[in-house]
């Protein structure tokens, strides 16, 4: 164990609240690993091996169907966890995952932390969040994906960039539009449109650096009835 991963582990929200001692023989089954933009973390169908949180970059998580085309269910940002039931059940991975950008993650090996589990029931407590934190954020997906126009999608997704709640800001496209457009459910020429229909909400881009002249006025576009644009 080192201090890095015994801090890796504690920046985890779920884990922040566990004893010492628990984090320590937790950390014992950890490593920190770098992965490079493309590189494959696992595929979908191998056997799960590891409970994996991104500490930093973005990871795709992806399904390709019989037909060959990709379905990109999330792109897991910062500290949320990688198909954690596959890990904790210790079946096979439901899901591919990819770096789309260059990454960093906490790897905590199942068969360990299973068995820490049976034997400490603060952690199996902490892997139940986790995998709440998980179904809230797909739900919330769901939502916008059932609910929101393409255009409201995007406002969203930049304004969940720029983690502001008012005034001017610039953020920064953390990876390729292609990607951007499949986690959106976008094909890449609606994303550009989407890009355009946002000018008129104060929203302006130079290659990767996205303005939004003001977050709030955004956000009140991103929760409108969208049937109201067709009255």
């Amino acid at each position: 164990m080192t201090e890095q991963t015994f801090a890796a582990l504690r920046d985890v929200p779920a884990f922040a609240k566990l004893p010492d001692a628990c984090i320590a023989r937790l950390a014992r089954t950890a490593q920190l690993r770098n992965h490079d933009r493309g590189a494959t973390i696992f595929l979908q169908g191998e056997r799960a091996n590891a409970l994996r949180f991104v500490l930093g970059g973005w990871v795709k998580l992806y399904r390709v169907a019989p037909c060959g085309n990709e379905a990109i269910i999330r792109l897991a940002p910062r500290l949320r966890s990688l198909d954690e039931m596959a890990a904790v059940r210790g079946a096979g991975h439901s899901l591919s995952a990819q770096a789309v950008t260059d990454v960093r993650v906490l790897s905590l090996d199942a068969g360990a932390m299973r068995a820490l589990a049976a034997t400490e029931p603060c952690l199996a407590f902490a892997l139940l969040a986790v995998a709440a934190d998980n179904a809230d954020a797909l739900a919330d997906d769901l939502e916008r994906l059932k609910v929101r126009n393409g255009a409201q999608r995007l406002a969203l997704f930049l304004i969940d960039l720029s983690q502001s709640m008012r005034g001017e800001t610039v953020v920064q496209l953390p990876y390729e539009k292609q990607v951007i457009a499949g986690g959106l459910g976008l094909k890449p020429e609606s994303l550009s449109r989407a890009f355009g229909r946002l000018r008129r909400h104060g929203v302006s881009m130079a290659q990767s650096a996205v303005r939004i002249d003001d977050v709030a006025r955004l956000r009140d576009f991103a929760e409108e009835d969208p049937a109201l644009s067709w009255a």
